[in-house]
């Protein structure tokens, strides 16, 4: 005997159709995907800022430099240095810090204007590079660091 399931006289059966079911099922996965494409690009690039600088971080554990000579003139306010790069990664970036009695001046040995020989050139391993900083006066120690400045940097009295 089969038992068959017949509405009731005068009542309809009630239900979402196939078709509505799919097109709702098919939006939500479409919309939950878009969540999570979303969220994944921005993670992955949170991810990859976060690895180079801990890569660039970790390069800097290779960098060295040192102050081969140097001469500070007080008569013509004129500092020449000359750093090598004792490390084994470039160098780049060069800043000098001037220290007086009157506070700390900052010398971008890259572009400033009282460089005489302004370089922008990367410094490559094991090679000097002069700089000579005019209108430089009452110092009483300076400080030359690089892109890597907790490790490649020159400190000096004068």
């Amino acid at each position: 005997m089969v038992i068959t399931k017949r509405a009731m006289p005068g009542k309809s059966s009630k239900g979402v159709s196939p078709l509505v079911a799919a097109v709702l099922l098919i939006s939500f996965t479409m919309a939950i995907a878009a969540i999570l494409a979303t969220w994944a690009t921005q993670y992955m690039t949170q991810q990859t800022a976060t690895l180079t600088t801990k890569g660039n971080e970790a390069n800097c554990v290779y960098a060295r430099m040192n102050l081969d000579t140097y001469t500070y003139d007080k008569t013509s306010s004129q500092l020449i240095a000359i750093i090598n790069n004792d490390g084994r990664i470039g160098l780049q970036n060069f800043t000098l810090f001037l220290y007086n009695g009157s506070g700390i001046s900052r010398v971008s040995l890259e572009t400033d204007a009282s460089v005489t020989n302004k370089q922008n050139t990367t410094l490559p391993a094991g090679e000097p590079r002069s700089f000579i900083v005019n209108g430089v006066s009452n110092i009483t120690r300076f400080r030359i660091v690089a892109n890597c400045p907790d490790y490649a940097f020159v400190d000096k009295s004068v």
